[in-house]
């Protein structure tokens, strides 16, 4: 498992240790932004996957099929399952009781468990947050945590989207929560946990700062820091969904009005050689990765 040299006009790395890794995986994570543009989504992986090596990605934002999709898809329930089929290889983690997030995995690895962990909720949305949360209700939040082998090896990846809405200190308790969990379960070695983090900063050159804060519960439990460089994945011009908070966001941002943050992370315990992101059109996040050095 070896992430090759990407393309440098749509890949950016940063490289942690210039000596080669003798055994590694990659971890990729993207939001989807709810498969807006589903089949240039499955193009996008079909090509990037393959080229990168990359041997587990965790999606947000995954969707139930329409009824026209299904009526095309009959072996596939989300566009999770989708990208699986298409993708070949990959095993696909999606529970029913929360299907907005999927881990897809490469069949080499030997699952043994997969779960939710509930996060923190809030107790109510301002008139604000109305504005812009799917349906403006509460809803409920979770992490997907997959427990898989390789090479008699044990890999825990946890996979989440914290709260759009509230601030960072609401988002670092659903962080601790997910920490209590693997903690509680022993499965806090050989740790990968990964997602968009929606950890918003008016500062641009302080947003890692505010990343490394909200995910210090992980790393005081598992010893799983940021693997990634901090680049912006997250752009409001790229916002373009059907709420009107999106489509004003978009048209601010197409007039060069914008907000670029680092809202996506990969953490881990396992040392990270290099890490990048890739740019996605397809979507308003940016895909970033990882490849860790496998013991």
């Amino acid at each position: 498992m070896y992430l090759p040299m990407a393309d440098a006009q749509s890949v950016r790395t940063s490289e942690f240790d210039a000596a080669p890794a003798s055994a590694s995986l990659v971890i990729a994570s993207h939001n989807t932004m709810h498969g807006v543009f589903l089949g240039d989504l499955i193009e996008r992986y079909r090509a990037l996957v393959p080229a990168h090596r990359v041997d587990v990605l965790c999606l947000q934002e995954n969707m139930p099929l329409s009824e026209e999709q299904a009526a095309v898809r009959a072996n596939a329930g989300t566009h999770a399952e989708i990208f699986c089929a298409e993708l070949g290889e990959f095993q696909c983690v999606c529970l029913p009781e929360h299907p907005a997030l999927a881990t897809l995995i490469r069949k080499a690895f030997v699952l043994e468990d997969a779960f939710l962990v509930p996060l923190p909720r809030l107790r109510r949305l301002n008139w604000v947050e109305r504005l812009y949360i799917h349906g403006g209700e509460v809803t409920a939040k979770y992490a997907l945590v997959t427990v898989a082998r390789y090479q008699d090896q044990r890999l825990t990846v946890a996979n989440f989207h914290l709260e759009t809405a509230g601030d960072n200190a609401h988002r670092r308790r659903q962080v601790a929560a997910v920490a209590e969990a693997l903690h509680e379960r022993g499965i806090h070695e050989r740790v990968v946990a990964c997602g968009d983090t929606n950890a918003f900063s008016w500062s641009r050159s302080g947003a890692m700062r505010v990343i490394t804060e909200l995910m210090e519960p992980l790393k005081h439990v598992a010893g799983a820091a940021p693997k990634t460089t901090g680049e912006a994945t997250h752009y409001f011009a790229r916002q373009r969904e059907n709420l009107l908070p999106h489509r004003f966001a978009c048209m601010v941002g197409r007039f060069g009005v914008d907000h670029p943050l680092p809202y996506d992370v990969i953490c881990s315990d396992l040392h990270a050689v290099k890490s990048g992101k890739v740019s996605t059109e397809e979507s308003d996040h940016d895909l970033v990765y990882a490849e860790l050095r496998w013991p």
